[in-house]
């Protein structure tokens, strides 16, 4: 009995180690720092805050991190480039903070969900908005798009089509995404 334990435990601790071993960890977005800036004004809008920055490798959203500047639930999302403008949606993890300031949700097994290399982050919300943004020093205008509807009735899967807002913002939030199960 004494052999088989010994031989179960090597073998827990090397699966272990070889699990680690290959786990990537990767934080996409923008950091949650100071000047925190504002929180949008706008109502029933779905943001892509910043094309830039893409996840680097296909995994999956274990954690977010924000700023909240009002406490109105807001929807941290994942879009998928379609062609042209078009995006779809891969999933979302919808939180009403229960305070103002920075908020760290790490997400359970069941809610984390798979992203691919490309992906970009949105934000959205219904009533007015909740994560803050800055303005940039120096910026070409064309790294955020909007769209207006509800990401409240949006499930993975829909496809929308959305503009250049024009203007320069950086949001405070991010997400960290994972290779293998987190």
């Amino acid at each position: 009995m004494d052999k088989i334990v010994e031989l179960y435990t090597s073998i827990s601790l090397t699966t272990f180690n070889l699990f680690i071993f290959f786990s990537a960890v990767s934080i996409v977005g923008h950091e949650v720092i100071a000047p925190f800036g504002i929180p949008d004004a706008a109502s029933n809008g779905i943001f892509l805050t910043d094309l830039t920055h893409t996840m680097p490798y296909d995994g999956k959203i274990k954690a977010w991190t924000f700023y909240a500047g009002r406490t109105n639930t807001l929807y941290l999302q994942v879009w998928r480039p379609q062609g042209g403008a078009s995006f779809q949606l891969v999933g979302q993890t919808e939180v009403t903070p229960s305070s103002t300031g920075v908020h760290r949700l790490e997400l359970t097994p069941v809610e984390m969900f798979d992203v691919k290399a490309g992906d970009t982050l949105g934000i959205g919300w219904i009533s007015q908005g909740v994560v803050n943004f800055s303005n940039p020093p120096s910026c070409t205008g064309d790294h955020t798009f909007w769209t207006r509807g509800r990401p409240s009735v949006h499930n993975p899967g829909i496809i929308l089509s959305f503009s250049n807002f024009g203007h320069c913002r950086t949001y405070k939030y991010n997400a960290e995404v994972v290779t293998g199960n987190g």
